[in-house]
């Protein structure tokens, strides 16, 4: 959500720092697919319109509307224009502009649409032959008169018909190109990495005096970010010679951030060999087994004077820890303790929360919420890693097709079943297994304070023209999930009951996927994954693809991911499904030292009902802090702010031009009210 956000930040100021016009009008004449998020998201960016013409691709359906209201999350609306022509790539043909006319279906309300000519794919734009037919156009009998014109002027035309034009709601699916949620794995799991890594820097950054605060680093590392978001980069379908930029490019964000956290960190804490702070930069409380810095082994690890629990391994020492959102907690080294976990024969992984039990194929047979009293694994079992043949129609690296679900299923085979490796702050199994030409490697980990199950996976891929999917079916049969988007999340039907559903058979979502009902449910959360099937009550989550068209290697080699299984309470429980989804996203900064009683922890939500932290950082042109805050729950919901000695907030627009309303605290406290799924920026004075 935030780099949709910094989208609109980044390119209206370049529009009006170079040209002085502000854009209001978002072009998207080529992207696969637009998120219900959007709407609010470009209204409060100052972007009143929308085009776009690539849901004309659809495969089954025929979208109804031309010319039409969007209604997005939190009701918001934009006004919309899908040229009638369907292509961004018109030859100016009399023959093509009548059918265009006769196939727009508002042309009853506006006798205006619009026609993208030229050669778009590539950017050629229109030619000779383009122009002289226009010419010809201008007042050709039997013909759509044509004239030249802005966008916006468009637009305005259009606005004027704003109350007669139907309504949409949700997000506009795209009956295609279902494989760029997948292909090119690589690129999504660095840009979900440096996407988190931008937020953690930006906060610790905040923290600071104004003049420490690296402006232009990260106004760089945002820009190559944005652009490697591109909608033939980021999906998946460019060739090789662009991810050999694009995973450069990556690195770069990653090694110049964490240089700065390094350097920040040593502003933050007075360094000590005998203390570490774990920062949580988290908009949630951040709860699990938080990996430790060398030599913190075999010692007793005490926070407030009081013992962690703590283990040590061969992959590290550890600490079960909680940590509030936005907060901090100190661990200090003890007296000298055995703190090397246990290795024992078994397939269970217990805590006081949940039990969950394997088979000797790594299959999830059992995952018992103690706490509910009941099962959350249906009976054919989870953890069910498969190969499918994957030779779409068309557009390799683009599509999947849904005949793969009638395809021959080739399941992992395990060949090394390992001991279970059992300390104080978690327990783990080792898991490995061969499946087609590719070997999978797993650690599966349960920390001991949380219900959340991690599968750590790392593949060695080698395939052609398959797909690697991971599912799980559940006790719970749910005809709706909950999904996971921008600043929110949407429902989507789990059955198959018309046209649509049908050809909604892969879904795109971010941290998570979940299916709830009165008796409970189960989520599947992810670290950088978004295609998944939703049937009934399976989640299947797409993890590898390996189509050879435009890059014959897109994918091959090694790969490392994580995805989790959760157990949910009845109806759902949005707090801890997001809680742990941010938690696994986003592991707390271990800094080497004692927190600097000058440094402030300015902002903390005292009372909540459903609203969180999205962003703090400083004013894209000022030295003034951003507080962005979001409602997760889709509901109303109020929160009362601690702001440190911040005397009011000013709400104002994401791109931080237009001032609204403030307000000033009432016994230290600010009082906000959020409308569901609102998103709300302030600036601190």
């Amino acid at each position: 959500g935030e780099s949709m956000i910094r989208q609109y930040v980044h390119g209206k100021n370049f529009f009006r720092d170079e040209f002085g016009v502000e854009v209001k009008n978002l072009w998207l004449p080529d992207v696969f697919g637009y998120s219900a998020a959007m709407p609010q998201i470009m209204k409060k960016a100052g972007c009143d319109f929308f085009l776009t013409q690539k849901i004309s691709w659809s495969q089954v359906n025929k979208f109804p509307y031309h010319s039409f209201v969007w209604r997005g999350l939190g009701g918001y609306e934009v006004l919309t224009h899908f040229p009638p022509e369907d292509t961004y790539n018109s030859m100016l043909n009399a023959k093509d502009l009548v059918r265009s006319a006769d196939n727009y279906a508002e042309a009853h309300i506006n006798g205006q649409y619009m026609t993208l000519f030229g050669i778009g794919d590539g950017g050629g734009g229109p030619s000779e032959l383009h122009l002289g037919r226009a010419e010809r156009l201008k007042n050709l009998e039997n013909a759509p008169r044509l004239s030249y014109g802005r966008a916006d002027e468009f637009f305005a035309g259009l606005e004027k018909f704003r109350q007669e034009l139907p309504r949409y709601s949700g997000e506009l699916y795209l009956e295609f190109h279902r494989g760029t949620l997948t292909t090119q794995s690589r690129t999504k799991r660095n840009n979900r990495k440096c996407e988190e890594l931008l937020g953690e820097l930006e906060f610790a950054a905040s923290l600071l005096p104004a003049g420490n605060y690296p402006r232009q680093e990260l106004d760089g590392m945002w820009k190559t970010l944005l652009l490697n978001q591109f909608h033939d980069i980021i999906p998946g379908s460019s060739i090789r010679a662009v991810y050999q930029v694009t995973e450069a490019e990556h690195a770069q964000i990653i090694r110049q951030a964490g240089s700065l956290l390094a350097k920040l960190g040593k502003q933050l804490v007075n360094r000590s060999a005998d203390c570490v702070t774990l920062l949580n930069t988290n908009s949630f409380t951040w709860r699990g087994a938080a990996m430790l810095p060398e030599g913190w082994e075999n010692c007793e690890i005490l926070a407030d004077g009081l013992p962690v629990p703590a283990q040590n391994g061969e992959d590290g020492c550890f600490a079960a820890v909680e940590i509030p959102p936005h907060g901090k907690i100190e661990l200090k080294k003890g007296g000298g303790k055995d703190t090397t976990a246990a290795i024992l024969d078994g397939d269970v992984l217990e805590n006081e929360f949940v039990r969950y039990i394997f088979d000797g194929n790594g299959i999830l047979l059992s995952c018992f919420d103690k706490e509910l009293n009941r099962e959350c694994i249906g009976v054919n079992g989870g953890n069910h890693l498969r190969l499918f043949p994957d030779i779409p129609n068309e557009y390799d690296a683009w599509d999947i097709d849904r005949f793969y679900l009638e395809g021959k299923v080739e399941n992992a085979k395990c060949v090394n079943f390992g001991k279970i490796v059992s300390g104080a702050a978690k327990q783990s199994l080792q898991l490995d297994f061969t499946i087609g030409k590719s070997r999978i490697s797993q650690t599966v980990t349960l920390a001991a304070n949380s219900k959340r199950l991690d599968f750590v996976t790392f593949a060695d891929w080698h395939e052609e023209h398959r797909m690697l999917r991971v599912n799980f079916a559940l006790s719970t049969f749910a005809e709706k999930a909950l999904c996971d988007i921008q600043y929110g999340f949407i429902e989507r039907p789990t059955v198959c009951n018309n046209a649509q559903d049908w050809a909604r058979f892969e879904v795109a979502a971010h941290k998570y996927t979940a299916m709830t009902d009165v008796n409970g449910g189960a989520a599947l959360l992810n670290d950088c994954k978004y295609g998944y099937h939703l049937s009934e009550n399976e989640l299947d989550m797409n993890l590898l693809r390996s189509p050879k068209h435009p890059d014959a290697e897109a994918d091959k080699g090694g790969h490392l991911f994580t995805y989790s299984f959760l157990p949910l309470a009845p109806d759902g429980d949005m707090e801890e499904l997001q809680l742990e989804a941010f938690s696994l996203n986003r592991a707390p900064l271990a800094l080497n030292g004692k927190w600097k009683k000058t440094v402030q922890m300015p902002f903390a939500i005292l009372e909540n009902s459903g609203v969180n932290f999205a962003v703090i950082k400083r004013a894209e042109k000022s030295d003034e802090i951003i507080l962005r805050l979001a409602e997760y729950k889709g509901k109303n919901s109020s929160i009362e702010l601690s702001a440190g000695d911040a005397e009011s907030l000013t709400e104002c627009d994401l791109l931080e031009w237009r001032d609204g309303e403030t307000t000033v605290p009432e016994n230290g406290r600010f009082k906000l009210n959020f409308s569901p799924f609102e998103i709300r920026t302030f600036r601190v004075k």
